[in-house]
């Protein structure tokens, strides 16, 4: 299922520091302000007004490294502009002085090719069934 209108993003949140990011887990909130502080920082209030929604958050513990995971569904129109801010955003006050970074590591307009954990292909199948273009 393509979207016309709409692109999803897998983002990841990390320190870049291995150590630390086994203890580091972000919620829903943590990402939401990690986001509108990136938008904010990086494209003034005209970055606060890029719609996106924040479809899903995970946290995905492995033997030698935790991922902390978020799906978010962002107008085409804005995409540039959204992963630009968060690209080039490094925060240091939501976790203690640690510097914080978002990776992109998917983004598709085609739903079918969201790549998900084993754990989370339910969640992808629901996602496609409800979606709104």
């Amino acid at each position: 299922m393509i979207s016309e209108d709409w692109i999803v993003f897998k983002l990841k949140l990390t320190t870049q520091l291995a150590e630390k990011d086994l203890v580091l887990e972000v919620d829903k909130i943590t990402w939401k302000q990690f986001i509108q502080q990136a938008l904010f920082k990086n494209h003034g209030v005209f970055g606060q007004g890029i719609e996106y929604e924040l479809l899903s958050n995970k946290t995905h513990r492995f033997e030698d490294r935790t991922d902390n995971i978020a799906f978010v569904k962002v107008s085409k129109l804005d995409a540039d502009n959204f992963i630009n801010a968060l690209n080039i955003y490094i925060n240091t006050k939501l976790f203690n002085d640690t510097e914080l970074v978002c990776i992109e590591l998917q983004r598709t307009d085609n739903l079918e090719n969201l790549e998900v954990e084993n754990s989370e292909t339910l969640w992808k199948q629901k996602l496609i069934e409800n979606w709104e273009d």
